[in-house]
């Protein structure tokens, strides 16, 4: 018959304990190495499972300042765990846990739900823009972002993780934004400067040379408010960048690189595409109501 004992917590300090603990016998209490002989042996608790599957889990702490992702690939990558894979059995493997396997998985679900985003984005400028075009020129800005985002992890020494990877999407919300305030803003002072010219010139009654200034002067007058909104985020981001831990400080600094090369980029890029596109593709700065 399977007897289970257990000592009060006062005593589970050493396993000594348990031969000098007392039973209750026929004629009192005596000491149980007298009835019983003890021997140490490891059993499991439990048996752990992952996805069905029977598992021997590995776990480490790593030290302050250190990425386990980063220290998880050079120990799967090292010459001792692929000699271990190839002399492992049939039927047992080495699987990644963890952090890392957390973060992959995040990335699969936030790749589908980054197309569900990019799909929509793009069906909410084609309907405020009515067209194709400028949607594509304020689309084509995103790109401009990794410019800088990139080589600010790299610069402050920081992988490209789940979190930088989360401000390099907030980045591309940003940096849309100021594409499209800049093109509706442009649209609007050629829409007014047309009106005060003659009608002779062949874009919207404006030469070429007026249309290049309107959106020369577009860029200029919105480069007060676009700074101004650069700079405040790239304050609000700079304590979570100089002390806001492994966590943080890749997210803020890939956002506040790739708003700086972004913003400046921005304000070039889109008035020369949006100038291509009008003069040489013909696209219509705006549509006259019928």
């Amino acid at each position: 018959m399977p007897v289970s004992l257990r000592l009060a917590p006062e005593h589970r300090g050493s396993l000594s304990a348990i031969n000098s603990i007392f039973v209750e016998g026929r004629n009192g209490k005596v000491p149980l190495e007298s009835v019983a002989t003890t021997s140490v042996r490891w059993e499991p608790s439990r048996i752990e499972r992952r996805e069905l599957n029977r598992m021997l889990e590995v776990r480490a702490r790593v030290a302050d300042g250190v990425m386990a992702n980063d220290v998880v690939d050079r120990v799967m990558d090292s010459e001792a765990i692929q000699q271990l894979q190839q002399a492992l059995p049939g039927g047992m493997w080495l699987e990644v846990g963890g952090e890392k396997y957390e973060s992959l998985e995040s990335q699969q679900q936030m790749a589908i739900c980054l197309q569900m985003a990019i799909l929509l984005i793009i069906l909410c400028l084609v309907v405020q823009f009515n067209g194709w075009a400028k949607p594509v020129i304020i689309l084509s800005t995103v790109p401009l972002a990794l410019i800088g985002a990139l080589p600010g992890l790299y610069f402050s020494g920081n992988p490209l993780g789940f979190m930088p990877q989360l401000g390099i999407l907030s980045l591309f919300g940003i940096v849309l934004n100021t594409g499209i305030i800049f093109i509706e803003f442009a649209d609007v002072y050629v829409r007014e400067e047309s009106q005060k010219s003659d009608g002779s010139g062949p874009i919207d009654g404006l030469t070429r040379e007026q249309f290049r200034r309107c959106l020369v002067e577009a860029a200029r007058l919105r480069l007060l408010p676009i700074f101004l909104t650069t700079a405040t985020t790239i304050g609000g981001l700079l304590p979570l960048a100089i002390s806001g831990g492994p966590l943080w400080e890749g997210m803020a600094w890939a956002m506040i690189y790739g708003l700086v090369v972004a913003t400046v980029l921005t304000l070039l890029v889109v008035p020369a595409l949006y100038a291509v596109c009008v003069e040489n593709f013909g696209v219509k700065v705006f549509r006259e109501a019928s």
